[in-house]
């Protein structure tokens, strides 16, 4: 399978797709259209992620914060 295509990291790859998409895009041409929804599932999983991580950490701080009064 040519998904050998690796990205150095989610975070970036996700960060490549809404800062430079003509980029992602030339990057990713090479992929037939079942890996290129492959890709894409892992940028909107990483996006969901991040978005999830810093609710955790603001809602940590939150209680922390909180209980420190």
């Amino acid at each position: 399978m040519l998904m050998s295509l690796r990205l150095c990291s989610l975070t970036s790859s996700a960060e490549l797709q809404k800062e430079q998409p003509q980029l992602y895009q030339n990057l990713t041409k090479i992929l037939n259209p079942d890996e290129q929804q492959i890709v894409q599932a892992v940028v909107v999983q990483a996006d969901a992620n991040a978005v999830a991580a810093q609710a955790l950490t603001a809602a940590s701080a939150a209680q922390t914060n909180g209980g420190a009064h």
